[in-house]
């Protein structure tokens, strides 16, 4: 039997998703030594979400419905400024060097002039990201001084600084083997860790 009741999505999109199905039980594979696996250093982050896998985030859609896993992974939603800022301060926080190697202020922030919208347009061929940093109030400052504002915050912590320290955006892909009472699914999963201090055996 099928039922397939609406069910809301997000604000404005609406999706048919089917909560019972009479689906054979699937057949667990056996891995393959031709498979993605082990552990990467700094595999750029595009590469890393256009490799096969699925990660908590896959997992999290999926456990909504899965015609939500297929139409997030089949059309990602945009970024949103939030978003953006968040990737911005990531970035600052774990990899400093790629930071100024790959963000810059804006020297035009808060201008639509011919001569900002042209500088802007040779930041990103140049493979920049221009980042607003117009003066702001206290309580509302640019988006270039909030997150360093942030990273400063996390580096006065008593214990922060230490547990960041060593290997970091490190990728990893594994198969879902049986452990235990957990039948395992034969399928590769991934994830992608912060910081990995060996000295502390911590991951963060």
């Amino acid at each position: 039997a099928m039922f397939f009741p609406i069910t809301r999505m997000a604000k404005g999109v609406w999706l048919m998703s089917a909560i019972e199905l009479d689906f054979p039980v699937p057949e667990v594979k056996q891995p393959t030594e031709d498979r993605l696996l082990g552990v990467y250093d700094r595999l750029p982050e595009e590469e890393y979400r256009r490799a096969p896998g699925i990660n908590k985030s896959g997992m999290d859609n999926f456990m909504r419905s899965p015609l939500h896993y297929i139409t997030m992974k089949k059309n990602p939603p945009p970024p949103t400024p939030q978003m953006f800022v968040g990737s911005a301060f990531h970035c600052l926080v774990l990899e400093p060097e790629r930071f100024d190697l790959e963000y810059i202020q804006d020297q035009y922030s808060g201008s639509k002039s011919k001569e900002a919208e042209a500088w802007r347009f040779e930041q990103r061929a140049a493979g920049k990201t221009t980042i607003n940093a117009k003066p702001g109030k206290f309580w509302d400052p640019s988006d270039w001084d909030m997150i360093h504002y942030m990273r400063d915050s996390v580096m006065a912590h008593d214990v922060a600084p230490i547990l960041l320290q060593g290997k970091v955006e490190q990728s990893l892909f594994w198969i879902d083997k049986k452990r235990g009472f957990h039948q395992g699914t034969g399928k590769l999963c991934k994830g992608r860790i912060d910081a990995y201090n060996e000295d502390h055996n911590v991951i963060c």
